[in-house]
């Protein structure tokens, strides 16, 4: 098992039994539900009390290798600290896990050599089928070489159910969270558990097993949690957990390990022992480092092909091809969400809703309707024009879209045009499938009013900027390099905002006077290097012009003209780590500053640019949340926003003290910083 990162470092093998330990497989070899093949054969070292012995194997001669001081005891003792727990929560208390000490033999080396470490050990090993059931073998020199295989029978050496590992992964008082979920994965293979991998990952010309990066048996990089059907087969789910989809259309409540209802669902594939397998994972306990939470998808054939076996039927254990659904590598694809749906062997399947841990899935012929809690979501907004989109409806035909005119349309987002600033629109939107329609979802959404402005972002990391036109389309144009600090205004009174950059590393404020992609048109040299950007009308002439704020001292310099030159105004006002912004916030046509703690989530503003305390100050916001400041309905007067990451949402107040936000539009991603302007 491994990680991108040590992909070719890493060489994962099943170690086979000896001939005398060959499997037995069942002449029926499937279980009650017919789903996994092998049946309780499968089950021998998955249930119940698990003992397994520490082995170290010695290289009479490492090499170039490097070599640790390694001893049976100490390292059962490490283990013992870090696997029954996992095991006990996978297993929901079915599997008791726990380690003894084995003792140590010598193998000549320089190799690691698995065949040659298991002889030695199995000539010395006691064999009496009460101290062990299988055993953990240890190479003393460092090798990120691993492998794992189930054997068959009770008792070690004679069933060779092995696992084994190199020195740096057993280490006591070292063992990362890399090191766990090599653990666990060979473990598991030593009770018939497979690899989940998409099949489109090779190294050295061979396929690579371990790209599934929620999955412990693939590739994940920290002690997660297994697939249901892998719990099923290792008997730590029962058959009542498990629901068959039989042509009949079925809505499950999915929970996760532990959930005393449903855990897996199964949807049979066109060919026998083939099955699409559902299941939920969430961000809690051992699972908590998942890359992604939701309902999983992945699917699972047991024919002989897919192994390539010509000794048994069908493939059965740590044989069987399984494969994350529609899934790229070292993707969380084939992880769903509320509102997704997607369609398996031909069958509609959706996630349609979720409470607390337990998600709703529904297979077969989907009802029409939304997902719960759908809900229109207000994407642009001008004085004339607004862009609305909402999650898709389960089996919909198209859209009807009301409160503006009534249009159909077949995707889930819409432009309207034509509006009336400063009007109120109840928007409606119902799904339809033939003669059935939904319940509405609804928004109430008031224009803005003329001269109200309107969002943008900037990407600091591209330099690209996304724009709000007064048609509700965007204009996006790249402008500046990595790391430029954005900055937009009326630089020549024309009434339009264009944009600007504050390059740290030289000290130039770079202004354009259309928002177009080209060079800057105005290059004034002004600051320092740790300073923030500033723009507004400090005078009143009806032109906004540069200024910075310099956190170390918590100063403000500001410029009347757009010109190299000394500040025209300076004052301190804040502390070190304030962030900065501006506005006109009584309307009398000059711009002041304020300033947002961040550690406190205060902002304070003045009415005059000049020493003294704050004329203004109130909480707004959240830990995290990005300021942004704009007259957001046009009466003269500026009022606070926030754009805020998490949900990638701005949330703008009409009046300073307003806590609660008139309006709110899902826009942009969660590294954009946010402005605010006229564009056009």
């Amino acid at each position: 098992m491994t990680i991108a990162a040590l992909v070719v470092a890493i060489l994962v093998t099943t170690v086979q039994a000896p001939p005398a330990a060959a499997h037995d497989v069942p002449q029926d070899p499937t279980d009650e539900l017919g789903i996994v093949t092998g049946g309780n054969y499968l089950r021998q070292h998955s249930l119940g009390p698990d003992v397994m012995e520490v082995w170290i194997c010695e290289l009479a001669n490492p090499g170039t290798k490097q070599k640790f001081e390694l001893n049976p005891e100490a390292v059962a003792t490490a283990l013992n600290a870090e696997l029954p727990p996992y095991f006990n929560w996978a297993s929901n208390g079915r599997k008791s896990l726990s380690f003894v000490p084995g003792g140590e033999v010598v193998i000549p080396g320089p190799d690691t050599d698995v065949e040659a470490c298991f002889n030695a050990v199995a000539a010395v090993a006691s064999g009496d089928g009460v101290s062990s059931n299988g055993a953990v073998m240890a190479f003393d020199v460092a090798t990120d070489e691993a492998a794992g295989g189930p054997g068959n029978g009770p008792s070690f050496p004679a069933n060779a159910r092995v696992a084994f590992y190199g020195a740096n992964h057993v280490q006591p008082g070292f063992i990362s969270n890399l090191d766990r979920a090599f653990l666990v994965h060979e473990i598991g293979h030593t009770m018939e558990m497979p690899h989940s991998y998409t099949g489109q990952t090779t190294v050295e010309g061979s396929v690579w097993e371990y790209d599934d990066i929620i999955e412990v048996m693939s590739g994940a990089d920290s002690m997660v949690g297994t697939m249901a059907i892998n719990r099923y087969a290792a008997g730590w789910i029962d058959p009542a957990q498990v629901v068959v989809y039989d042509q009949v259309a079925i809505e499950v409540g999915l929970g996760p390990v532990g959930y005393p209802g449903p855990q897996l669902i199964v949807v049979p594939g066109p060919d026998p022992h083939t099955f699409a397998v559902i299941d939920t994972r969430v961000l809690k306990s051992f699972d908590s480092g998942l890359a992604a939470e939701g309902v999983t998808v992945h699917t699972m054939d047991e024919r002989a092909s897919a192994c390539g076996t010509t000794e048994f039927p069908h493939c059965f254990g740590a044989e069987r091809l399984v494969r994350p659904f529609e899934s790229f590598p070292y993707s969380t694809q084939h992880v769903h969400s509320v509102g997704d749906s997607f369609t398996v062997y031909g069958i509609e399947v959706a996630v349609t809703d979720r409470v607390g841990d337990v998600f709703t899935v529904a297979v077969g012929d989907l009802p029409l309707g939304f997902p719960n809690g759908a809900r229109l979501e207000l994407n642009t907004l001008t004085e004339t024009a607004m862009t609305i989109s909402w999650p898709a409806a389960f089996s919909a035909e198209d859209y009807e879209v009301s409160g503006a005119g009534v249009e159909i349309v077949a995707d889930q987002s819409t432009t309207l045009t034509g509006l009336t600033p400063g009007m109120t629109y109840a928007i409606e939107v119902v799904a339809r499938k033939e003669a059935e329609r939904t319940d509405p979802l609804t928004l109430s959404v008031t224009t803005l009013a003329v001269g109200g402005s309107r969002v943008g972002r900037q990407n600091p990391a591209s330099g690209f900027w996304s724009l709000v036109r007064s048609d509700a389309t965007t204009n996006g144009f790249y402008y500046g390099t990595p790391g430029d600090l954005a900055v937009a205004c009326d630089w020549n009174g024309d009434g339009i905002d264009t944009v600007g950059l504050y390059r740290p590393g030289d000290g130039f404020l770079y202004l354009r006077n259309s928002n177009t992609q080209g060079p800057g048109e105005t290059e004034i040299f002004y600051g320092e290097p740790s300073d923030i950007p500033v723009c507004g009308d400090w005078d009143g002439d009806g032109i906004e012009t540069v200024g910075v704020y310099r956190p170390r001292n918590a100063t403000f310099y500001l410029r009347n003209s757009n010109t190299q030159g000394f500040a025209d105004v300076q004052f301190i006002f804040g502390n070190p780590g304030d962030i900065p912004f501006t506005g006109d916030w009584d309307g009398d046509g000059i711009d002041t500053v304020g300033l947002y703690r961040q550690s406190t989530g205060f902002v304070y503003i003045t009415d005059e640019n000049a020493f003294g305390i704050a004329d203004f100050e109130a909480f707004y916001g959240n830990p995290g949340d990005r300021f942004v400041v704009g007259d957001w309905d046009g009466n003269g007067r500026d009022s606070f926003g926030i754009f805020r990451p998490s949900d990638t949402t701005f949330y703008l107040s009409n009046a300073i003290g307003d806590a609660i936000a008139d309006i709110e539009i899902v826009s942009g991603t969660p590294g954009t910083v946010p402005i605010a302007g006229l564009w056009d």
